[in-house]
């Protein structure tokens, strides 16, 4: 797991309030989404927050050339 933090400011070392979780197996994606998904996050101290779970999304930042051997660089411009 990793939690986002504040780099810098006041707030620094803080946690931003989100995380990325890595499962091992597939199925515990689905099953995160079917149990935590708005479930409640620290049910005896605060019943206002929840747990949010959504599947990642991948996307590309930058261009990138295949180069050889079939290893990819990335573009810098």
């Amino acid at each position: 797991m990793k939690v986002y933090r504040h780099k810098d400011g006041p707030k620094a070392g803080q946690g931003k309030g989100d995380a990325s979780v890595c499962y091992a197996r597939t199925e515990s994606v689905s099953l995160a989404l079917t149990v935590l998904d708005e479930a409640p996050f620290r049910p005896m101290v605060d019943t206002a927050s929840v747990v949010r779970v959504e599947r990642a999304k991948f996307t590309q930042h930058g261009a990138f050339d295949e180069g050889a051997g079939g290893t990819k660089k990335r573009v810098v411009s």
